[in-house]
């Protein structure tokens, strides 16, 4: 099946049933964008620009996966063929879940049954000078306070590496 027009107007396909209607849009007037549209509850679902962005929840994507909702249950879940959550993001809430679908902090990593590390943090850098550190605290009228813990890179090639375990205050004393 091919559905063409010559003029700006948009061509488009519909599927009913007695529950729902969907139609598959090709939007020729204005953007050029491809649609699937939720008829039944006047919702366009799904829309791919001109540029090959895609929008969940929204006709104008601004980036390669752009996903728009407010439903409590999730914006977006990354999940295994199994079930198991890897990545989650709460539509109202804004939390985001490494391992769980239920993240209760802004950031929240759970790996059940795991012995070893379940986080990294790394600086790649190899000169030395290149350290890494983990900032714990907050910022307020563009003052940060709070603690750090890192590594401090004494000799720099990996073949020579030492480092020093750090820890510190805003004030800078370690």
């Amino acid at each position: 099946i091919i559905l063409e027009t010559t003029s700006a107007s948009s061509n488009y396909l519909e599927f009913r049933n007695p529950t729902r209607n969907w139609t598959l849009w090709s939007y020729g007037t204005g953007d050029g964008s491809f649609r699937i549209h939720d008829s039944t509850a006047s919702l366009t679902r799904l829309t791919i620009d001109n540029t090959g962005n895609v929008g969940v929840g929204t006709i104008g994507p601004s980036a390669t996966l752009t996903v728009n909702s407010s439903a409590a249950a999730g914006s977006l879940l990354v999940q295994s063929t199994a079930g198991s959550p890897h990545f989650f993001v709460n539509g109202s809430s804004g939390n985001v879940g490494i391992g769980t679908t239920g993240p209760t902090y802004k950031l929240q990593v759970d790996d059940a049954g795991t012995t070893g590390r379940i986080a990294g943090f790394y600086n790649s850098g190899t000169a030395s000078g290149d350290n890494g550190f983990l900032h714990i605290g907050g910022a307020h009228e563009g003052n940060y306070y709070g603690v750090e813990l890192g590594f401090i890179n004494t000799q720099g090639a990996p073949s020579a590496y030492k480092s020093a375990m750090v820890f510190k205050t805003t004030d800078d004393t370690t």
